[in-house]
């Protein structure tokens, strides 16, 4: 059913106030509706409750005339349409008529026709007033529908670092202005939903645009402004966030950034911050620039720790400090990381070679082979590679059965066990038969020359599951031929998945 259109008119006689209505109301019958107002004061106060879509006035009236009243209606409403009736042919009325964006200027006597045909022109007017709009609405609801795959979008890229043109794609298409941007993230564990749609509407009643996604297990918010991220908006944006949240829940603050390819790191740095709010939500204000001494800090912690868990073979801690260091050493460019990187290594030979007999030259020392910026995301699995190749060789010197043919063997299973082995290799190595080293494995050991390899290669690709490194990459890295083989033997040998092994560690 169309809208009824409601038509005011204004007119201080009685007899041509009740003439009009007639005339409408006879030939429009239902589907208008006619209100009448005999003056100015009165029409204004029908206006502000009903705001008619059409006004007929009178310009000669006690008070307020009509062109005053009109310009006064359009303060309430700019889509109503407006005709003028009188009986003076006069310019100066003409011309405050069209400034004032008056339809039509109509003069006394009105004929019934005249005014039929305004009226039913007018109804015309609105109904295509009507269409547009309700064309707005629908193209709002559709984008309304849309945001949020364009929102999820967005993160994507930001997380995958698709590069700066494809994030800023995003952007336009989400019509932001952004000039710099911030992380945080918000662990599910004692935060209700509502809470975090409360966040997200609190952050844009500040003035800041805002899109959140829920992605490995935490919701992950973007804040953009327009200008740059001062004290009193990172102030204003953790207030919002404490006041939403329990003491309890878990929230990681990243740094400020004025790049849209640095959100990535402040997502990084959201991570490595997240801790409950009771311990104090601290923000980055100084746009991610760390002193020296933080970093010669963090390394000197990472070599202690690492080199201690050597030497007592608590391979667990070591790959868990390999994960932490690196998700700290990918917030700062390439060439800072690099330099890190070979310091931390070379400090871990220097110690190592107090307990081990072997002296690894520096020249030895293998390089990160990182291209760009896009991929210091690798930088965890080379690392871990890094210290299999380098390091791990050295407790061979260390273990008093060395000497026996078996631990040789063993050894050189575990320095090996990346590259195809196979039992004629191995005997080949060491200068016997395929047939005797199957059977004094068997004999000492109690299992076959595969059973050996094959948990050998899951007892390290655990370690690489526990860093959280991609499935595909620790079968690479394994030597094993198939991703289906590895799956079955790590299911054999420790009685869960890869997958649910991994998930374990998260």
């Amino acid at each position: 059913m169309e809208k009824q259109c409601t038509v005011l008119i204004v007119e201080d006689e009685e007899i041509e106030r009740q003439s009009l209505i007639s005339i409408l109301q006879g030939y429009f019958k239902d589907t208008i509706k006619v209100y009448a107002a005999a003056h100015a004061l009165e029409a204004l106060e029908l206006y502000k409750r009903f705001h008619h879509d059409i006004v007929l006035s009178d310009i000669e009236m006690p008070g307020m005339n009509g062109l005053q009243l009109i310009e006064e209606l359009k303060k309430e409403n700019l889509l109503t349409i407006f005709y003028i009736v009188t009986s003076y042919d006069d310019f100066s009325y003409a011309q405050k008529a069209i400034q004032l964006g008056i339809e039509d200027f109509i003069l006394k006597p009105v004929t019934p026709t005249q005014i039929i045909k305004t009226i039913a022109k007018a109804i015309g007017l609105v109904k295509t007033q009507q269409n547009q709009k309700d064309a707005i609405s629908t193209l709002f609801q559709r984008y309304g529908n849309i945001r949020p795959i364009l929102e999820k979008g967005c993160i994507y890229a930001i997380l995958t670092r698709r590069g700066e043109m494809e994030i800023q794609k995003y952007i336009k298409d989400l019509n932001l202005r952004v000039n710099s941007g911030l992380c945080f993230i918000v662990s599910p564990k004692n935060v209700k939903l509502e809470e975090i749609q409360q966040i997200h509407e609190a952050i844009y009643d500040l003035g800041y645009c805002c899109i959140h996604d829920y992605v490995n297990s935490n919701y992950i918010f973007f804040v953009f402004y327009s200008e740059v991220f001062g004290i009193q908006d990172i102030q204003a944006i953790e207030q919002v966030i404490t006041q939403a949240l329990s003491p309890m829940a878990f929230v990681g603050i990243g740094s400020c950034v004025e790049s849209c390819v640095k959100f990535y790191d402040s997502y990084v740095h959201a991570l490595r911050d997240c801790q409950p709010l009771n311990m104090r939500i601290k923000i980055n204000y100084n746009n991610m620039s760390k002193s020296k001494t933080e970093m010669d800090e963090k390394r000197e912690q990472f070599v202690h720790i690492c080199t201690e868990a050597f030497r007592n073979y608590k391979d667990d801690i070591i790959y868990i400090e390999i994960r932490n260091y690196a998700q700290y050493l990918m917030l700062y460019p390439l060439a800072v990381i690099e330099e890190q990187v070979n310091l931390m290594l070379q400090a871990v030979v220097k110690e190592l070679q107090k307990d081990f007999k072997e002296n690894i030259e520096i020249g030895q020392i293998p390089k990160l082979s990182i291209e760009n910026e896009l991929y210091t995301h690798t930088l965890p699995l080379q690392l871990v590679q890094i210290f299999n190749s380098l390091f791990y060789p050295l407790r061979s010197s260390k273990k008093q059965e060395s000497s026996s043919l078996v631990r040789q063997i063993v050894d050189y299973i575990e320095q090996h066990y990346e590259k195809p082995i196979s039992l004629e290799e191995v005997a080949k190595v060491f200068s016997v038969s395929p047939f005797y080293v199957s059977k004094i494995i068997k004999n000492n050991l109690g299992k076959s020359f595969t059973d050996i390899v094959n948990e050998c290669r899951i007892e390290k690709a655990k370690n690489l599951l526990k860093a959280h490194v991609r499935i595909k990459e620790v079968v690479f890295c394994c030597g094993f031929q198939s991703q289906s083989y590895f799956s079955k033997m790590f299911k054999k040998l420790v009685g869960v998945s890869p997958k649910e092994y991994q998930d374990m560690f998260l």
